[in-house]
């Protein structure tokens, strides 16, 4: 289960960069923080291997 901070998920739309328009196209851009809960410290484990 993970968490994001106070600003959650933040979605821009656009259809004015470079040639989209002419394209028919349009951009997302979606950005956040998150984090991860651990409810279980113990459960979690780390693994180092040569290669």
């Amino acid at each position: 289960m993970g968490s994001t901070d106070q600003s959650g998920v933040q979605v821009q739309w656009s259809e004015n960069e470079s040639d989209d328009f002419s394209k028919n196209q349009i951009r997302a851009r979606v950005e956040g923080r998150f984090q991860i809960d651990v409810f279980q410290p113990l459960g979690i484990v780390k693994i180092a291997t040569t290669a």
